[in-house]
């Protein structure tokens, strides 16, 4: 099998989705005979982007660089126009993308297309009826669909008409080969850590500052990301960091982000109830990250968590309730029994979502598309 992986964004970036992007190609290019990953021409070429994620560029994963700006004009037409003679010359078996106007032009092509769903296209700010109406043509035309989340998949179901042929498919992550190299706890036993954006407010980011703020003064939260600007202007925020209770590492690359984790106690995922996205369509990167560093989790109770761990691989907590999130992250990094318990089932778990395992799920869809089987 030839699967065209479409994405009409620049590579590298320090989206999470470009991390889901490279790692999904490369495994899959384990599973098939050819994968061929269109990008957007940038900076950097294909060599560069995967050093850029500290891994090997398969073989048969072969980088096409397509134009999609004239002097400034950048558009997502531009880049389609290029796509086209592209997908002629190499003539893969199927096209897949994750970008709603890409896939609305991919139906246009002689290939079957396998569209990936993260989100409700028509509902995002500023979205108008054209673009409802381009996503329930994608959707109801693809030759298959794969969510993200069983929440995004009812509620697309509920608002759209979906193709036969469709699957689950959680975001997936690397994992540490075996429980010996989590290796000594840190010696800075009261440390625990964020992983993310803090730019979204469905994110909690917010919440879990003021929790931090309601534990004793010798706990400490490490944040892996940016710190938004709205929040760093607080007084509140201003005086945890000066007082070495808030750490901002600023953007980490891939590997050091696993590292902090594999070296952490406690990692938090405190997402918003407030938010869709944040509630039932999210498959959180970051906690299947996790899982598979063997790290204790402390999570939102939320359908989208719930989709990922059980009571037995996370404590829950309240979603936007600072004392509830307090209070868990308290009672995970004083207890070793429980922290211990979480990791390792936490990271026998994350074997379900490794890349490699994520991959297959989506050549057994490719495969009943190309067959026209029944999903």
């Amino acid at each position: 099998m030839k699967i065209a992986y479409c994405y009409p964004e620049t590579l590298p970036s320090r989206k999470a989705r470009s991390i889901q992007v490279v790692n999904t190609c490369r495994a899959l290019a384990g599973e098939v005979e050819q994968v061929f990953l269109y990008l957007p021409r940038g900076k950097y070429d294909a060599g560069q982007i995967f050093n850029h994620y500290h891994m090997e560029h398969p073989a048969n994963l072969r980088v096409r660089f397509l134009r999609k700006s004239f002097g400034p004009f950048s558009s997502h037409r531009l880049y389609n126009l290029f796509l086209a003679p592209a997908l002629k010359q190499d003539r893969p078996d199927l096209v897949f993308t994750r970008h709603v106007q890409t896939g609305e032009f991919l139906l246009g092509q002689q290939w079957p297309l396998l569209y990936e769903a993260h989100e409700i296209f028509a509902e995002k700010k500023g979205a108008a009826d054209s673009d409802r109406i381009s996503e329930e043509k994608v959707l109801k035309n693809a030759g298959g669909v794969i969510f993200i989340s069983q929440g995004l998949r009812s509620a697309l179901a509920d608002i759209h008409t979906l193709p036969p042929r469709t699957a689950v498919v959680p975001s997936g992550a690397g994992r540490i080969a075996s429980l010996a190299e989590k290796g000594a706890e840190p010696e800075v036993v009261n440390r625990f850590v964020y992983v993310g954006t803090t730019r979204y407010a469905w994110k909690g980011v917010g919440t879990l500052l003021e929790a931090l703020a309601l534990l004793p003064e010798q706990y400490t939260l490490e944040i892996a990301g940016e710190l938004d600007r709205k929040l760093s202007s607080l007084d509140a925020v201003r005086s945890l960091i000066r007082q070495g209770r808030l750490i901002c590492h600023g953007h980490l690359d891939p590997p050091r982000v696993f590292s902090l984790l594999k070296n952490a106690r406690v990692a938090v995922i405190p997402n918003s109830a407030g938010d869709r996205i944040s509630a039932r369509f999210t498959s959180p990167l970051k906690l299947i990250e996790a899982l598979g560093a063997a790290v204790a989790v402390v999570v939102s109770d939320l359908p989208s968590m719930r989709e990922i761990v059980s009571e037995h691989e996370a404590v829950f907590v309240r979603p936007d309730d600072p004392a509830s999130l307090a209070a868990g992250i308290a009672k995970v990094m004083a207890d070793a029994v429980l922290r211990r318990s979480l990791a390792e089932k936490g990271w026998r778990r994350a074997e379900e979502f490794t890349w490699r395992n994520r991959a297959r799920k989506i050549v057994s869809l490719a495969e009943k598309v190309l067959a026209g089987s029944p999903g």
